[in-house]
């Protein structure tokens, strides 16, 4: 995808802002790991208690299906920036709206 070209309909994590960054971290080690972030950002960790048993968490909470078969909101956590921290095993989305990256701005 060029970094240059305005969101779309179906690529829309920040519809609508040309400067958005999304940071994805995969820490697959066996301890935590510190990384500094100089934005603020919305974060989205995925990660479970154990792998095995199929139960998914998202920042912290468990997705489960409500009756009608839907997923709970999606709601990522405001992190500001300065050290961030990433559990072993986990997934972790960034969401950075204001990057201030010159080649994600348009023409």
């Amino acid at each position: 995808m060029d970094s240059r070209s305005p969101p779309t309909e179906d690529i829309g994590f920040f519809r609508g802002s040309i400067e958005a960054k999304l940071l994805k971290a995969i820490n697959n080690s066996q301890t935590k790991t510190v990384v500094e972030m100089p934005l603020e950002s919305k974060r989205y960790t995925l990660s479970a208690e154990l792998l095995q048993n199929g139960d998914v968490e998202l920042n912290g909470a468990t997705l489960k299906v409500d009756a009608s078969g839907d997923l709970p909101v999606i709601e990522g956590a405001a992190t500001a920036a300065g050290s961030v921290s990433f559990a072993p095993g986990t997934n972790t989305f960034l969401a950075i709206e204001r990057s201030g990256n010159p080649a994600c701005r348009g023409p």
